[in-house]
Protein backbone atom coordinates (compact mmCIF):
# COMPACT_ATOMS: atom_id res chain seq x y z
CA UNK A 1 0.00 0.00 0.00
CA UNK A 2 2.79 3.03 1.26
CA UNK A 3 5.09 1.72 -2.51
CA UNK A 4 1.13 2.18 -4.40
CA UNK A 5 0.81 5.63 -2.65
CA UNK A 6 4.90 6.93 -3.16
CA UNK A 7 4.49 6.15 -6.87
CA UNK A 8 0.73 7.63 -7.11
CA UNK A 9 0.63 10.84 -4.59
CA UNK A 10 2.86 12.90 -7.28
CA UNK A 11 0.86 12.34 -10.35
CA UNK A 12 -2.67 13.01 -8.22
CA UNK A 13 -1.24 16.06 -7.19
CA UNK A 14 0.15 17.18 -10.54
CA UNK A 15 -3.45 16.38 -11.80
CA UNK A 16 -4.62 18.99 -8.72
CA UNK A 17 -2.64 21.68 -9.74
CA UNK A 18 -3.17 21.09 -13.45
CA UNK A 19 -7.58 21.41 -12.68
CA UNK A 20 -6.71 24.09 -10.17
CA UNK A 21 -5.34 26.22 -12.66
CA UNK A 22 -2.12 26.87 -10.54
CA UNK A 23 -0.09 25.78 -13.99
CA UNK A 24 -1.56 28.20 -15.93
CA UNK A 25 -1.21 30.70 -13.51
CA UNK A 26 2.23 29.85 -13.01
CA UNK A 27 2.53 29.40 -17.01
CA UNK A 28 1.89 33.37 -17.36
CA UNK A 29 4.28 34.64 -14.66
CA UNK A 30 6.97 32.80 -16.23
CA UNK A 31 6.21 34.24 -19.62
CA UNK A 32 5.88 37.95 -18.14
CA UNK A 33 8.85 37.86 -15.99
CA UNK A 34 11.06 36.72 -19.31
CA UNK A 35 9.65 39.43 -20.88
CA UNK A 36 10.42 41.75 -18.34
CA UNK A 37 14.44 40.18 -18.28
CA UNK A 38 14.04 40.61 -22.40
CA UNK A 39 13.24 44.50 -22.28
CA UNK A 40 15.88 44.56 -19.69
CA UNK A 41 18.92 43.00 -21.84
CA UNK A 42 17.63 44.95 -25.29
CA UNK A 43 17.90 48.23 -22.90
CA UNK A 44 21.13 47.34 -21.26
CA UNK A 45 22.84 46.26 -25.12
CA UNK A 46 21.39 49.45 -26.40
CA UNK A 47 23.45 51.36 -23.69
CA UNK A 48 26.46 49.28 -24.49
CA UNK A 49 25.87 49.70 -28.18
CA UNK A 50 25.89 53.52 -27.92
CA UNK A 51 29.07 53.75 -25.69
CA UNK A 52 31.13 51.41 -27.55
CA UNK A 53 30.00 54.06 -30.74
CA UNK A 54 30.82 57.22 -28.82
CA UNK A 55 34.66 55.59 -27.61
CA UNK A 56 35.11 54.06 -31.35
CA UNK A 57 34.02 57.59 -32.64
CA UNK A 58 36.36 59.38 -30.43
CA UNK A 59 39.42 57.14 -31.18
CA UNK A 60 39.07 57.15 -34.67
CA UNK A 61 39.27 61.02 -34.04
CA UNK A 62 42.11 60.85 -31.94
CA UNK A 63 43.81 58.56 -34.09
CA UNK A 64 43.25 61.08 -36.91
CA UNK A 65 44.75 63.99 -35.44
CA UNK A 66 47.78 61.81 -34.48
CA UNK A 67 48.71 60.83 -38.18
Amino acid sequence: MGIVGFFSVPSVAGWIVQTSGVGAYTRKLNQQGGKIVNFAAGVAGAALGAGYRKIRSAMKKKQSKNK
